[in-house]
């Protein structure tokens, strides 16, 4: 009997363990699931019976409201016969095509476009379908940033071979040109140029780079520019802070040829929800809203002074190189304003301090009175540090010349006056060793520390054991 109950305990410790261990198994699969970057769903004879956080978290739905419904609950109404015919036809071993597009319908009613890819599956010895779900939106955005990718490398080619086969001066209005459009093309910071960048200063550099000043203004027409900076004090940002300056030189460039005959400039820094929120308003002409989509283009351009067109379009490439963003609202004659964010620079990590093991810790402990000496020495002991005793001054200037301690505590034996003056003694002959003195006198401290050298540590009679190791504890550790 006893052998069969030894035999099932140890079988179901080992069940345990199994469950536990698929248990794990089962969360991390979960864990990643959830973290792909699209939706994931396998159905079973057309109903869902696996679905991840991507895309129930775009449909609205919780894991209880799809699970055992049929996928084509989900489609728009106008697919849904054909998401049926394809499913029946995949699971009689007919053809259906492996990716197509559909509309699935979230629960608050909107239309979320996706593509759809399908495999074919097991899933406990039966036949699923695994469906990729991507949102069309996600792959349009892909898709622009390799095209507006592409277009930039295009342009830079291009102006690198304008500048070779071209000679001055034509050839140096050129470089410049190829300069932007290098700005333009990088993708990222080169790990050499991030540091962290001052944006007031940056600012300020900007502003007297630009002169604000308007290019050729009209004889006799107020041409001032009215300059009003609300500059606060914000954290810093990482990257690199010439380019962050060329950036706000060329958005300000802008601002006052937008103002040939003068106006107001609004500059303003300030700091929400971990970035830097940097504003350039100005009162110029403004933008018509049907050119508004334009302005980041390369090489556009509604100045007829020879102008290249690359302004904002290196100023928004220089903030999203940065992990920011750069835009642009304009009204007709009334002005423009562009918005900068930069995300704050995270603050470096703190340096833990190493917590010592008390076994690693080395005391010394002067006490005359035999009681208090005995009950500090166990309380210590019993703690885990290494504890020496001694009975008076010199033998206790003898061992720290000796030995290495950490700590001294000097005990309430010896006459107050004297206490300060071996303080004094050990800091002396130590520096840096922290000494930590038992007294009952009121003031004693003060008095101390206007003779010389204080103790680190001032424990009061009657002593509190508990709050003594605590502060002890906080000595020893900094």
């Amino acid at each position: 009997m006893r052998a069969d109950q030894e035999r099932l305990r140890k079988e179901n410790a080992l069940l345990r363990k199994e469950n536990q261990k698929a248990a794990r198994a089962l969360n991390h699969r979960e864990g990643l699931l959830d973290s792909l970057p699209a939706g994931f769903m396998v159905l079973e004879k057309a109903k869902i019976v696996e679905a991840n956080g991507f895309i129930l978290a775009r449909l609205g739905y919780s894991t209880e409201e799809v699970m055992s419904r049929p996928f084509a609950d989900f489609v728009h109404p106008r697919l849904k016969n054909v998401t049926r015919d394809f499913q029946k036809r995949r699971t009689s071993g007919k053809w259906a095509p492996e990716e197509y597009e559909t509309d699935l319908v979230a629960k608050n009613g909107d239309v979320l476009s996706c593509d759809v890819k399908v495999r074919k599956v097991h899933r406990r010895g039966r036949t699923a379908f695994l469906l990729m779900l991507t949102p069309s939106d996600e792959r349009k955005k892909r898709e622009n940033e390799l095209v507006e990718f592409k277009k930039r490398e295009s342009l830079c080619r291009m102006a690198r071979e304008f500048t070779r086969r071209l000679k001055p001066p034509l050839q140096d209005k050129l470089a410049n040109i190829t300069k932007a459009l290098g700005n333009f093309a990088k993708e990222a910071l080169d790990p050499g140029q991030r540091s962290l960048v001052d944006l007031k200063a940056v600012v300020r550099e900007a502003v007297a780079s630009v002169g604000l000043q308007p290019k050729n203004p009209p004889e006799g027409q107020n041409s001032g520019i009215n300059l009003k900076t609300y500059l606060r004090t914000v954290s810093p940002v990482e990257g690199d802070s010439e380019e962050i300056g060329e950036m706000l030189s060329l958005v300000m460039a802008n601002a006052v040829d937008a103002m040939p005959r003068g106006g107001d400039l609004y500059l303003s820094i300030e700091e929400n929800a971990g970035q830097a929120h940097l504003y350039v308003q100005d009162s110029g002409v403004g933008i018509a809203p049907e050119i508004l989509d334009k302005v980041f283009d390369p090489f556009f351009t509604t100045k007829g002074d020879g102008n290249p067109g690359l302004g904002l379009c290196v100023a928004q490439a220089i903030a999203r190189r940065h992990k920011g963003t750069l835009e642009v609202s304009s009204k007709n004659n009334e002005g423009t304003v562009v918005s900068i964010r930069l995300p704050l620079a995270a603050a470096p990590p703190k340096k833990r301090r190493k917590k010592r093991k008390a076994s690693e810790v080395s005391i010394l402990l002067l006490e005359e009175d035999g009681m208090i000496r005995d009950l500090l020495y166990k309380m210590l002991d019993h703690k885990g540090y290494r504890v020496s005793t001694a009975s008076n001054g010199p033998e206790a200037l003898q061992q720290i010349e000796r030995k290495g301690f950490d700590l001294v505590i000097v005990g309430s034996g010896p006459p107050s006056v004297m206490g300060p003056h071996l303080i004094r003694e050990i800091k002396k002959k130590k520096k840096g060793l922290s000494v930590a003195w038992i007294t009952g006198a009121e003031g004693a401290d003060r008095k101390a520390k206007e003779k010389g050298p204080a103790a680190d540590l001032l424990i009061r009679k009657p002593i509190d054991m508990t709050s003594t190791l605590e502060k002890l504890s906080e000595l020893l550790t900094g």
